[in-house]
């Protein structure tokens, strides 16, 4: 298993005693339980390169408006404001040693002007981790920066 050492402040308080991770400063297993409970984006990766035993790739996303008709972008492998959205997905079976496109639609968040206003006016600010676990353990981490002022 991954294991991480992490600063009190980067974890919920009220649902850490309820878990069995440790006293903060200590090492934490990294469960999907455990990252639910990270209240911002890392400041490093939970996992090395070689706990990717099954050579999972992940090589680029798209992001569209359906419902606005918008060409979207695709973008390749190359301060917080605060944690505002969560998705956990299960990807199906795949055949090892194939290539697979998989899309999720979900619904965006419906956003007010000042948060709007915020993201374009904080570039880069904005930050994500997308965590990848098989039978429980993790295999490989992503995290992203975006910038909407474009």
């Amino acid at each position: 298993m991954a294991m991480v050492d992490l600063e009190p402040s980067e974890w919920r308080e009220e649902e850490a005693e309820a878990e069995t991770h440790g006293e903060p400063g200590e090492m934490y297993e990294v469960t999907p339980e455990y990252v639910n409970l990270l209240t911002a984006p890392t400041e490093s990766y939970l996992c090395d390169l070689e706990h990717n035993i099954y050579n999972l790739q992940f090589v680029d996303f798209r992001i569209r408006s359906l419902d606005e008709g918008n060409e979207g972008i695709t973008a390749s492998i190359g301060t917080n404001l605060r944690k505002h959205r969560c998705y956990d997905f299960t990807m199906p079976f795949v055949i090892p040693n194939t290539r697979n496109t998989w899309e999720m639609i979900y619904t965006k968040p419906e956003l007010s002007d000042e948060w709007k206003e915020a993201l374009i006016s904080s570039p880069w600010e904005v930050r994500s981790d997308s965590f990848y676990f098989v039978d429980r353990r993790l295999v490989m981490h992503n995290r992203a920066e975006y910038n909407y002022g474009y």
